[in-house]
């Protein structure tokens, strides 16, 4: 919660305050505001009924000013003895009014704290506070600079769409093709009935992109390359660099003028990955360009996973070692139903998979998407085939310890 004390309140009328209003979030002024409020008048919602005193021209102000900003002066809602009221003595005693105030709605009691003696001629007012704090960390925590998620504006013609272009999925039989089809018509779709996503800002040059693209092309292949490409590095890390600190500059500039706060200045974790440059090879010899440390780990990883051991004689002609049917009834159909209760326990805003199909999609598509699935599963459950996209992954290798250029140091973790 903010923390004000501003003793001349601003007047009626004014620019409103952004981030203070209690209607709008968990802000709020407290101070001394020099103003006698007194009670409560006829209209008003933001002043209580337990105020103390006559209302003079400031107290007018700042009552006015409540109502505007959604404001609510906390001190006059709580019914409190009367020398539990007051918060301001003259010097001689002889005249107490209420001149501080707590204005927000978080608090659930405000009084007046009597034998606490500060030095001052005001005394102190203590509050309680009326937190969900499961709430107010849920929103702390998620964060606020994901991209949004598309948004379909008119989900009964978005599905009135798709129910058209999944006519054409009737005659198709094989699963590939159904799939594909899908997740093309999905996509078309899509970008018919959503909102603009946000494009990911681009950081670095054209100049170093390009630079970049050079380095990518090199092929190390004597002393002389290695020689060319350490040259190559030192322009592209100064471009780097250049380019990083002016996109800050610019974003930096950008938030001051808008009056933002310090997120905008959040790093970009995706910006940060780090990418392999190197590997070496089971003969020894280091690879640097993209093709050949693809080829390495295609290689490595298809070895590794390959057995090269025979099968036992006794297990080949052992009957149970294969796949046998031995019940004879069929196996049931998978149901809409089942296909909506799977998708209805699908979490919102989490990534999509390999397909770029979101959770939110496949809900707002309704029951054209189930049917089309429907036939789908049933196809891959009866037929025994799944389609290839399935089997597609994205393979992210964590480095362990050790030497960064050898595979055997990094976790495949398949996404």
């Amino acid at each position: 919660m903010n923390k004000v004390a501003n003793k001349r309140p601003p007047f009626p009328g004014g620019p409103a305050i952004p981030g203070y209003g209690g209607d709008h979030g968990n802000g709020g002024l407290m101070g001394d505001f020099n103003a006698k409020l007194g009670t409560r008048e006829s209209g008003e919602l933001k002043v209580g009924k337990f105020g103390v005193g006559q209302r003079n021209q400031r107290g007018q102000l700042l009552a006015d000013f409540m109502e505007k900003e959604g404001l609510s002066t906390m001190n006059s809602f709580f019914q409190k003895r009367p020398h539990r009221k007051w918060t301001w003595s003259s010097p001689d005693g002889s005249t107490k009014n209420k001149i501080d105030f707590i204005t927000t709605r978080l608090f659930s009691d405000v009084s007046v704290i009597a034998r606490v003696k500060t030095g001052s001629d005001h005394r102190m007012a203590r509050g309680t506070l009326n937190l969900n704090v499961k709430l107010e960390r849920s929103r702390l925590i998620k964060s606020t600079l994901c991209p949004p998620r598309a948004l379909i504006q008119n989900p009964e013609t978005f599905q009135l769409e798709l129910r058209n272009r999944f006519q054409c999925l009737e005659d198709c039989n094989a699963v590939d093709d159904v799939n594909d089809k899908l997740v093309e018509t999905v996509h078309a779709v899509e970008a018919k009935f959503s909102k603009t996503r946000r494009r990911r800002t681009q950081k670095l040059s054209d100049h170093t992109l390009n630079l970049m693209a050079v380095r990518r092309e090199m092929r190390l292949q004597s002393s002389t390359d290695l020689t060319a490409y350490r040259q190559l590095n030192r322009p592209i890390s100064k471009c780097m660099r250049r380019d990083l600190l002016n996109f800050n500059t610019a974003r930096i500039k950008e938030a001051i003028e808008r009056n933002q706060g310090s997120k905008v200045f959040a790093r970009d974790l995706s910006a940060r990955k780090n990418q392999l440059s190197k590997l070496k090879t089971e003969c020894g010899n280091i690879v640097c360009g993209t093709p050949e440390i693809l080829s390495e780990i295609e290689r490595f990883y298809g070895q590794l996973y390959t057995s090269p051991l025979e099968p036992h004689a006794s297990v080949s002609k052992d009957p149970r070692a294969s796949l046998i049917r031995h019940y004879s009834d069929d196996i049931p159909d998978v149901s809409l139903s089942e296909i909506r209760m799977a998708l209805h326990h699908l979490k919102n805003g989490k990534a999509a998979g390999g397909d770029g199909i979101t959770a939110e999609l496949l809900k707002a598509a309704g029951t054209p998407l189930l049917k089309v699935l429907q036939k789908l599963f049933n196809s891959v459950l009866h037929g025994g085939t799944t389609p290839e996209a399935w089997s597609r992954r994205a393979v992210i290798l964590f480095f362990k310890e050790g030497d960064n250029a050898l595979l055997k140091n990094y976790r495949p973790i398949s996404l």
